[in-house]
């Protein structure tokens, strides 16, 4: 609709334009169709446009006004190699008839990818006598992108892209990708013929379906319909996969729930199958458009594509970050080192939560949309976004990148060599990758009965007791999916009501394949007297009993954890090896213990509620004979010692 409108304001201003001779036909016939090219626009009948264009062009080859109008009509319908043609043509039949033929020709060569010529055309256009300031300078900018798309093409990237075959792709459109993070699942939308409606031109109606794709044995098996209840009649599309898989995220426009033009719609995975989709309301929703959603990692904040109101231009990419009520925050724009007054869509936040990929027609590129990454810096600002190059970008639109949790492979549709848009794979060039990230999957559950558990789960920076990402295990299985860098120390908490807290720690120090991953179960105890866990992040200096650094977190969570259960009363008991003798192990033991429990006091734990004992090395629970066995041995932990009332 918007381009149509902005065609109807080009007719208006080429037809008055033009009108210092009236037309440059003086034949009569050709003027009658010419004038009934200019009425199908206001009955937006862009087919009968066309073919009155054509016969005024039949009666008067050299009718300017139908070249340089039929080439509008190209402009819209981004047909620009036609478009070229009827530009050079009226040029060829007289150069100054329509004084900006050369800036039109200019602009459309440019977005052909033709830079060389487009140079050309802007500097025969600036050598025109009275040309406006505004429009030379704009002249001038555009021969500086020229220049700078022919440094791109000068300088490629390597680029081999791979066709995910025809399990996948097929003669409709495939597009918007989205990928579990196990590799095991490709989500995609494809654009179907509605052979039951036609569209205002006459052509046949499309509708657009998600489909899914298992990889099995090195390749992807064929895609199918998701089906019922998130496939309709309507459209659904530029959906995305959370981390855990089990929540989509959608772009669907004109529902009788929306509020707006488009609005972005939730579905969640149960034992059952996908739910029906909800919208996702205010403050997200409006009454303008929002699309193209994208969730971070941990399911936490909400990146999409709006023409809403307080933007920069166009569509601009806004985000939202969810409370643990389950609000949506009302949303931030991304601000000017991303936003551009044109537009901005198709946001992907890598699951490192530190590169973001986007698609842009304001920042500098090769023509339409290219793909540009921002990576966050040191102070958690978005860094200025950088062109990720040719051939990966080219004159045409660029939309919907997404990279697995590698890094390294990438996904996009394109439609190379004018056929259907189809789903490609490729090599990210090395400078426009993320870092890689490895995954923990795993099942909390009742230590006694193997009950699966809904616990709440940390991840956690084991120094500074910082929150890396926050999820909660699947109520029927007890099932949890989290991302994560690798070549990292993480510190993990799980917890549930009327259970006892779990904590880990473990060091991710290799990338673990979708079919190897890093798998952690836990079994949470029921809280009952005498139960007693390991607290298996509260760390020593050797032979002392001064906290390491890396205890942070772990001390921070028994704190939160005692404040949440005020009617227990917890004992820290400290344990050594046998190495040594009984009472400086004994001591020692102890110390350890009043460490952590004058760090709860200071932290203003009532101390009805918590004591401390040093038990040596008369509690053992592994033999003393290994080093790990003896590691196993000098532990902290914390148990129920009676309720307070």
């Amino acid at each position: 609709m918007n381009r149509f409108l902005i065609f109807i304001l080009i007719v208006v201003t080429t037809q008055n334009i033009y009108s210092q001779k009236k037309y440059a036909s003086d034949s009569k016939k050709a003027v009658k169709y010419y004038k009934e090219a200019i009425a199908a626009f206001n009955n937006r009948d862009l087919k009968a446009v066309k073919e009155s264009l054509n016969l005024a062009l039949k009666k008067d080859d050299n009718f300017i006004d139908a070249y340089l109008l039929r080439a509008e009509l190209w402009r819209v319908s981004h047909n620009f190699d036609k478009q070229i043609s009827d530009l050079k043509k009226a040029i060829s039949i007289d150069a100054e008839y329509f004084p900006y033929v050369n800036y039109n020709l200019g602009m459309a060569q440019m977005e052909f990818g033709q830079y060389e010529n487009a140079k050309h055309s802007f500097s025969s256009f600036l050598l025109l006598p009275n040309v406006r300031e505004k429009s030379r300078l704009k002249a001038e900018e555009y021969i500086r992108k020229c220049d700078y798309a022919l440094t791109l093409v000068e300088n490629p990237v390597p680029f081999k892209p791979i066709s995910l075959g025809d399990s996948i792709n097929t003669l409709n459109d495939q597009y918007w990708p989205s990928l579990s993070i196990d590799g095991r699942y490709l989500y995609y939308s494809v654009l179907l013929v509605d052979s039951l409606h036609r569209t205002f031109t006459g052509d046949y109606a499309h509708q657009e379906d998600f489909y899914v794709s298992r990889h099995n044995n090195g390749s992807w098996g064929k895609g199918n319909p998701i089906g019922p209840p998130l496939n309709t009649s309507g459209n659904e599309g530029a959906m995305k996969i959370s981390t855990d898989g089990n929540t989509i995220v959608f772009t669907a426009c004109n529902r009788e729930d929306g509020h707006g033009m488009c609005d972005i719609y939730f579905a969640y995975q149960t034992t059952t199958g996908w739910t029906r989709a909800t919208n996702i309301r205010t403050p997200i929703n409006t009454k303008y458009s929002e699309k193209q959603p994208c969730l971070s990692a941990d399911g936490k904040t909400l990146f999409f594509s709006s023409n809403r109101p307080g933007g920069i231009g166009g569509m601009d990419i806004w985000y939202s970050e969810i409370n643990r009520q389950g609000f949506w925050s009302e949303p931030i724009n991304m601000g000017p080192t991303i936003n551009t007054p044109k537009d901005e869509e198709s946001p992907f936040l890598h699951p490192d939560n530190k590169t973001f990929y986007f698609s842009s027609d304001g920042h500098w590129g090769l023509g339409m949309k290219d793909i540009f990454i921002s990576r966050k810096t040191d102070t958690s600002e978005w860094g200025q976004p950088k062109n990720i190059g040719y051939p990966v970008n080219t004159y045409t639109d660029e939309i919907g990148l997404i990279v697995d949790h590698t890094g390294e492979t990438a996904y996009y549709s394109t439609n190379f060599n004018d056929s259907s848009r189809n789903i490609y794979q490729f090599t990210l060039p090395v400078d426009s990758r993320p870092s890689p990230v490895s995954y923990l999957k795993g099942k909390v559950s009742d230590i006694e009965t193997g009950k699966p558990l809904e616990a709440d789960i940390e991840l956690l920076n084991p120094v500074s007791g910082k929150i890396i990402m926050n999820v909660t295990s699947l109520k029927q299985d007890g099932s949890f999916l989290i991302c994560l860098p690798a070549g990292q120390k993480y510190a993990l908490n799980a917890s549930c009501y009327n259970y006892l807290f779990k904590s880990i720690h473990f060091n991710l120090t290799q990338l673990h394949p979708f079919d190897e991953p890093f798998e952690q179960n836990i079994s949470l105890h029921p809280i009952k007297i005498n139960e007693a866990i390991i607290l298996e992040n509260i760390f020593f200096a050797s032979d002392s009993y001064d906290l390491l650094p890396e205890s942070n977190a772990e001390l921070k969570k028994i704190e939160k954890y005692i404040l949440q259960n005020p009617n227990w009363v917890f004992e820290i008991g400290g344990h050594t090896d046998q190495t040594g003798s009984k009472d400086y192990n004994m001591d020692l033991s102890e110390k350890r213990a009043k460490t952590v429990y004058d760090y709860l006091i200071l932290k203003n734990i009532n101390k009805n509620n918590v004591t401390f004992k040093g038990y040596g090395e008369l509690i053992p629970v592994s033999q003393n004979k290994s080093p790990e066995q003896k590691a196993q041995n000098r532990r902290t932990e914390i148990k129920i010692v009676k309720r307070v009332n």
